[in-house]
């Protein structure tokens, strides 16, 4: 029987593209922020341009694992993003689509699952997918989930560093950086949240966890209010099972209701599996996605 889809109808025509077509002229990537840029070769004047947005690729010295540092926050979006909820098993799901996702760089990848007694189970690796998924167990049963391939920016390579990341009730990933997450940090860390990685993406999750009182969108709303920067969070409160609330600042996000459920990603590639009829997840927008639909609603609950 196929699901109820309870989104918002969102048309998006944005051009398709070939995995070949993004490591075609592979020592550039995109600066903007477009879903789906296609690299193309220099225009007449000596610049490398994205197809889709117009603006201009950054060397592969200046990415993200490369040593270097000082870079601007809307340069970087190059972390890969799955989750889903739905009827069939989360670990294949996302497994497949951090695989989908590989084009992409990244030195370490983890999911976040929903067990069948309602915990949550995170295993996370360094290294390549092949690796984590060796590491998740057979008997793991969840039809919700999240993953996430990294490119190390904030911390260097660990299992620490490496997303999922959880603080208390919370567990997300994220993509983008958090440019104001040192005096949150700080401020978070005096009220008695200790972190474990020295990443940015984990002061989101001590955030969201400081200002969860049982209403995801509410404490959604409260940290957007407080973060500054470029993000894309898909999170997973302990107290929802089975469901997946995703917001976007910057960095792409995009999802499909199928039959098999409900999905979303950073790169429409991870969902061509299941569907080609998709929408781009607008700004300051609550997406939540459960097995039977995706809702959205603005910031402000309309």
């Amino acid at each position: 029987m196929k699901p109820n889809i309870r989104t918002r109808t969102v048309s998006a025509t944005v051009p398709g593209r070939r995995a070949d077509e993004n490591r075609s002229f592979g020592d550039r990537y995109c600066k903007g922020t477009c879903v789906l840029s296609i690299r193309i070769p220099p225009d007449s004047t000596g610049r490398d341009l994205c197809k889709t947005c117009g603006k201009k690729f950054l060397p592969r010295s200046l990415m993200p694992g490369s040593g270097m540092r000082n870079y601007q926050s809307e340069d970087f979006y190059m972390c890969g993003i799955i989750g889903f909820s739905g009827y069939e098993r989360a670990t294949d799901v996302l497994l497949a689509g951090l695989s989908a996702l590989e084009y992409r760089g990244y030195d370490s990848a983890g999911i976040s699952c929903f067990t069948k007694d309602g915990a949550i189970t995170t295993i996370k690796s360094v290294g390549k997918v092949s690796e984590l998924k060796a590491l998740v167990p057979g008997e793991l049963a969840s039809g919700c989930g999240i993953g996430h391939t990294r490119w190390a920016t904030h911390g260097g390579v660990s299992r620490e560093n490496a997303h999922p990341h959880a603080c208390g009730r919370v567990t997300l990933i994220h993509n983008g950086i958090i440019e104001n997450y040192l005096p949150l940090r700080d401020e978070l860390t005096s009220d008695g949240r200790i972190p474990v990685s020295e990443t940015d993406s984990e002061v989101a999750a001590m955030l969201l966890d400081s200002l969860y009182e049982g209403d995801a969108h509410a404490a959604i709303a409260a940290a957007a209010a407080r973060l500054e920067g470029a993000y894309a969070f898909c999170i997973l409160f302990s107290d929802q099972p089975g469901k997946i609330y995703c917001i976007r600042k910057g960095s792409p996000l995009v999802a499909c209701q199928t039959e098999a459920g409900s999905i979303i990603a950073s790169d429409m590639v991870a969902l061509l599996r299941y569907s080609k009829d998709y929408f781009v997840l607008e700004e300051n927008v609550v997406a939540c996605l459960t097995r039977d639909g995706i809702t959205l609603a603005a910031l402000d609950g309309t």
